[in-house]
């Protein structure tokens, strides 16, 4: 059985190491876990066990990067949670600007939709995405994985 590690705040040598230069002087946000994030983390922790799973802070100095949510055994993962049906195409471009390569994952949470059946946006996600090309993405319920391209 494989045992997920899970860092919520990586070292500032791994943090040299991903960004590619020194980040004593980088001013980092947040380090808390939205609940959408929580039910991520534990889906992929269990449908895939992972070695390792690294939280991304974001960075606000010495400019504002767009960073990945996740590293999963060195994959970025991007976890996007609309609030209405109609945010998951922009959370997707959103979501292709922080990853900044193909083989990231996109992990699309549509627990926040409201007043839309789960599966008309189960289904609109999965034909926006394959519109779009993406090859690697996740949809979820409330951590129950839907969809993988896993």
């Amino acid at each position: 059985m494989v045992k997920t590690k899970i860092i919520l705040q990586p070292k500032k040598h791994f943090l040299d190491r991903y960004f590619h230069t020194d980040t004593k002087d980088y001013i980092f946000g947040h380090s808390q876990l939205y609940s959408s994030e929580i039910f991520a983390l534990g889906a992929i922790a269990e449908a895939f066990r992972p070695h390792t799973i690294v939280k991304i802070p974001e960075v606000h100095y010495p400019w504002k990067m767009k960073t990945p949510d996740f590293l999963v055994d060195g994959i970025k993962y991007e976890v996007k949670a609309p609030l209405v049906f109609r945010s998951i195409r922009f959370l997707t471009q959103k979501a292709e600007t922080q990853l900044k390569t193909p083989d990231g994952f996109l992990v699309m949470e549509l627990m926040n939709i409201q007043n839309v059946p789960l599966c008309t946006s189960l289904q609109y996600a999965y034909n926006y995405f394959i519109k779009r090309k993406l090859k690697n993405f996740i949809i979820m319920n409330r951590g129950d994985i839907l969809y993988s391209t896993r």
